[in-house]
């Protein structure tokens, strides 16, 4: 009785350590986002995770206790957006806000940079008269020149050296 010896391909070989090299690859990435997930959570937390074996399921646990189901979701995006609704229809109550009492508001909170802009804008107009939007883009012409003058005082800083003896 002659044995006989099954014929095996390179190729078949190949593909077989291939595939045992990427299981490993899968399997150290999974070690290292459960070792991240499970030290970066509370004591709580942990208790609640500490059983799950992969990533995804420690990831699918986190997510749905924290953010809920598709249908938790949605209801909170409708709750939300309703209570938005209300707060909104609550602040606007027709109440129109005159142009003057708007553009003072505006000239109130900006910064300190901005003191000597105010003052001209003052002098030069009369504050309830002037259109908010000519007011704003004053203002921003304003903010981008006091940004440019930063970046140059920056860069034109001496920066200190010293003499080693």
């Amino acid at each position: 009785m002659e044995m006989q010896r099954d014929v095996v391909d390179v190729e078949e070989i190949t593909n077989f350590w291939e595939l045992i090299e990427s299981d490993r690859r899968n399997l150290s990435l999974n070690v290292k986002a459960n070792n991240l997930l499970h030290n970066a959570l509370s004591l709580d937390e942990y208790g609640r995770i500490n059983s799950y074996k992969t990533a995804k399921e420690v990831w699918d646990c986190l997510e749905l206790t924290h953010v809920g189901t598709s249908k938790v979701k949605n209801s909170k995006i409708r709750l939300l957006t309703k209570e938005y609704k209300a707060f909104e229809m609550k602040q606007g109550l027709g109440k129109i806000i005159p142009m003057g009492e708007l553009n003072s508001k505006i000239l109130e909170s900006v910064t300190d940079d901005f003191n000597n802009k105010v003052y001209a804008i003052e002098e030069a107009n009369n504050v309830n008269e002037i259109p908010t939007n000519k007011l704003m883009g004053n203002l921003m012409a304003t903010e981008m020149v006091v940004a440019r003058i930063k970046v140059r005082k920056k860069a034109n800083q001496i920066k200190p050296t010293f003499a080693l003896k």
